[in-house]
């Protein structure tokens, strides 16, 4: 008896386990941004005259046709921004990586966000990005676009330089 028992356990088991091929979900969304003057002056550096100051930098999504302010007390960067030195293409400046809205999970395909990036109380800038929703959950930013101009495409780091 506890033969068959355990057969038709083991069998009812077996059968109510699906197959789960999905690996982990990715989301790549998220950009660096340097901000120079026109005399090619970081404007994220402190020892730059007029500088943004990081503390004064905000972010807001358009969700719903509401500017809603983002606040992650869990994240790294709780404000959806943070500063980074860099190494790279614009030579030793410092970038601001930026996470733009993503839609709220009801999406599907693909679908632009809007995300207002406060960089002083007087200077606020808009960031539309194309998102894509992928069947197996990925959320991948294809577009950029800064003030209405196409920033980035899909194929290149995520990254540009905005002149203030």
């Amino acid at each position: 008896m506890k033969t068959i028992l355990f057969i038709l356990t083991s069998i009812i088991i077996m059968v109510s386990c699906e197959k789960n091929n999905n690996i982990g979900i990715i989301t790549s969304t998220g950009m660096r941004i340097f901000y120079m003057d026109n005399a090619g002056n970081d404007l994220l550096d402190t020892a730059t005259i007029n500088h943004y100051k990081f503390e004064d930098m905000r972010i807001f999504h358009l969700i719903n046709g509401e500017k809603v302010a983002y606040y992650e007390s869990n994240l790294d960067a709780p404000r959806g921004i943070r500063l980074l030195d860099s190494a790279g293409t614009f030579r030793d400046t410092v970038m601001l990586s930026v996470i733009p809205y993503s839609g709220d999970g009801t999406e599907s395909g693909e679908f632009l966000t809007t995300t207002f990036l406060q960089l002083s109380e007087t200077d606020t800038d808009t960031i539309r990005c194309i998102i894509d929703m992928q069947e197996n959950l990925n959320l991948l930013c294809t577009k950029v676009w800064y003030n209405d101009v196409l920033k980035w495409e899909w194929g290149t780091r995520r990254e540009f330089k905005i002149v203030k």
